[in-house]
Order: C-alpha cells, then structure tokens, then sequence
C-alpha cells in the first residue's frame, strides 16, 4: 500500500506532460487515459519525444518510440485505478523503472521546449 502515492503522482505527472506537450501543437485534451493522450500527440511531438528516447539511456522496455508506446499502455489507467485501490482488490501491473523512465523522457522532451520555460521573474529579489 506504501507505493499508491507514488503510483499515482507518477502517473498523473505523465498525464501533465503529455498534455504540455499536446498544447504545444494546439491541442486542449481532457481525461486521464495515458495511451489515448499519447495517440493524440501530433507527428511533430512524437517526433521530438522519439529524438529523446534514442539519446536517452534504454531501459528494458523502452528503446524506442514503440517500446515507449507499450509502457505507456500498460500504466494507461493507473491514475484512475490506483487512487481508489482501498475500493478494490486488483490494480494494473505497473514496471516501476519503466515508469520512471517515461516520465523522465517526457519530462525532459518538455524541458528542452521554450514555449514551456516560465517567464523571467519581473521583479528582483532585495
């Protein structure tokens, strides 16, 4: 049970990121299915997240953008399953590294993005 939080977190952390990357392109996607969001993703973001994952370190189930496809549908729901776990008995499998990986190569596909930078403070600090 120690793990929920970061299960869910993680998971909602990738849906964020994959609608930051969606909104580069003009997209405004709603809901909480992960592999619905990256399907969504248009050719230009899945390009720039596929250059990610070939200079990234691989990990056994991601090494390409459709080894990052398949990870991403296994842990497609776990934002909805997972937070309400203490109703049920079952959860999907989730592969912890892999997860952590996605969310690394998402995070740092967005990083690398102006648009995504905040702006510079305007004030100075005394």
């Amino acid at each position: 049970m120690n793990v929920i939080p970061f299960a869910v977190n993680a998971a909602l952390a990738a849906e964020l990121y994959l609608k930051a990357l969606g909104r580069l392109y003009g997209l405004n996607m709603r809901g909480h299915d992960l592999l619905v969001l990256f399907n969504r993703l248009p050719a230009e973001a899945k390009e720039r997240l596929r250059r990610e994952i070939e200079s990234s370190p691989k990990t056994e189930g991601i090494k390409d953008l459709t080894g990052f496809r398949t990870e991403v549908g296994r842990v497609r729901h776990v934002f909805e399953k997972w937070r309400y776990l203490h109703e049920s008995d079952r959860a999907p499998e989730i592969r912890f590294r892999e997860l952590i990986h996605v969310i690394d190569l998402l995070h740092n596909t967005c990083r690398t993005e102006a648009r995504l930078k905040p702006p510079a403070a305007s004030w100075a600090a005394p």
